[in-house]
């Protein structure tokens, strides 16, 4: 019996010849040696990657420098037209940031730029690839929240979303990758909201505008109408959502769009609650971001129900 130089258990071995290790060790060395093959140390930026672009001694088979795909088009000794013809134009996305190309991945499909545009979007702080553990640390609803605008975002690039206080209203940002701080959106070209409620915040108005709410669905689903209900606690009345309206994604003319969200309403929200609907939502307006705090009550906004979604 001898220790294994790679997790210090004992295991028992035949030779005495080479170093000592057990199988479980010896697979992950083995799969680790593949994975070198594979990903070689880039000349320029120093991390272990995908080699696209070499440059051998004279008469060498040795490499003078090797570089990764994004140092090769930083030093623009590869084009992008010559990546394409080689690799194919499935096996990259082109950066939103500085328009150059990145390898496309199943797991991170919903991604628009590339990582060191992701790096220095991150004010600055330097990562190595493979110690990223930003997302690891959010809470259930984060990452709830991330998935739901990384769902947004692949149908509706110029998603803008922000962060927004009672006492303070930061610039709009065209979503690229997630930030906690993100609690509010800007409605979606072919989206209706719907919000029955009254101005002041008493039991009351707050019985009032369930019932309206609760009205309007029923008339949604004799409609055959999918949609979404949202609420976070103090809120006034839950609040209607509705996406993939056919007429509102045929129109790009704002006052269009705002009749077809004001008719819609007025369709399925009872008649006697019309003085109630929040007109403002009719056209681009922002509104509080799905599985993020409130901006006014700092409550999570979650989801109640949804019905043929």
């Amino acid at each position: 019996m001898v220790i294994c130089e790679g997790c210090s258990k004992e295991v028992f071995v035949y030779s005495s010849y080479g170093s000592v290790l057990c199988l479980d060790c010896k697979v992950q060395m083995t799969a680790d040696m593949e994975e070198r093959v594979i990903k070689r140390k880039c000349s320029c930026c120093r991390i272990y990657k995908k080699i696209y672009y070499t440059d051998n001694y004279f008469y060498s088979k040795y490499p003078l420098i090797q570089l990764c795909l994004s140092c090769s088009q930083d030093l623009k000794l590869l084009k992008s037209i010559t990546l394409l013809k080689e690799y194919g134009p499935e096996y990259f996305k082109i950066c939103q940031e500085c328009s150059n190309l990145f390898e496309y991945s199943e797991d991170k499909s919903w991604s628009k730029i590339c990582l060191d545009c992701w790096i220095k979007g991150k004010n600055g702080i330097e990562f190595q690839e493979e110690s990223f553990s930003d997302f690891q640390n959010l809470t259930p609803i984060q990452k709830k929240c991330m998935d739901f605008l990384d769902l947004l975002s692949i149908e509706h690039v110029d998603l803008k979303v922000c962060h927004m206080s009672k006492d303070n209203f930061e610039e709009d940002e065209i979503y690229n990758y997630y930030n906690p701080k993100y609690n509010t959106r800007y409605i979606l070209d072919n989206e209706i909201c719907i919000e029955v409620e009254w101005k002041e915040n008493n039991l009351e108005n707050q019985n009032k505008g369930i019932t309206a709410t609760t009205e309007t669905c029923l008339n949604l689903i004799n409609a055959g109408v999918k949609f979404s209900v949202w609420y976070s606690n103090e809120m006034k009345t839950p609040h209607i959502r509705i996406h993939e309206i056919k007429e509102l994604g045929e129109t790009k003319d704002p006052l269009k769009k705002k009749l077809i969200r004001q008719t819609f309403s007025k369709k399925f929200v009872p008649f006697v609650y019309h003085a109630q609907i929040d007109s403002s939502l009719f056209s681009r307006h922002k509104i509080q971001l799905e599985y993020a705090n409130h901006w006014k009550y700092g409550t999570p906004f979650e989801m109640l129900f949804e019905v043929g979604n």
